[in-house]
């Protein structure tokens, strides 16, 4: 365990800390713990009751937001297989961070491209959304349009045509 672990898992112990405090940027300690890459850290808060995994700072960021736009691939990973998460959320340049990572920070895009515990892709609930943009933009990163899920719907089968 390193110091900042050490010292977060200190302060959670404590019963009148508040995980949601925030600055005057409105930055949480997800916040701060997603741009810097602190994965155990990060960890620790995703474990923590009343955490509000989907914060928005003051530019409308979400710590997913922030984790994409520092290049922070494992902390990405964890925030996107959180339950709870809101992949779609955009920030005041209406940016989700799926568009964020396309624009500044490419390693991360294939993180969105996975799948979810129905088996569908990012690339399905576009379609269900009729999200084009974002469809667009799975297809331009390589998601596969065959890829069945659970039930055996492949994103082009899935929706209300």
């Amino acid at each position: 365990m390193n110091g900042h672990e050490a010292v977060m898992e200190l302060l959670l112990q404590t019963a009148e800390v508040d995980v949601n405090a925030h600055d005057k940027e409105l930055l949480t300690p997800l916040h701060f713990a997603a741009s810097n890459g602190r994965e155990a850290v990060v960890r620790l808060l995703l474990q923590t009751a009343g955490v509000d995994l989907n914060a928005t700072d003051r530019i409308m960021n979400t710590p997913l937001h922030d984790a994409v736009l520092n290049g922070h691939v494992a902390t990405v990973k964890l925030l996107l297989q959180t339950a709870g998460v809101d992949v779609n959320l955009q920030n005041a340049d209406l940016r989700t961070p799926l568009m964020c990572a396309e624009r500044e920070c490419r390693k991360v895009v294939p993180l969105f491209l996975q799948e979810n515990r129905l088996g569908d892709t990012p690339l399905h609930q576009a379609r269900e959304d009729g999200r084009l943009r974002i469809a667009e933009l799975f297809l331009k990163n390589g998601a596969d349009p065959n890829f069945e899920n659970k039930s055996r719907d492949t994103p082009w089968q899935s929706g209300s045509v």
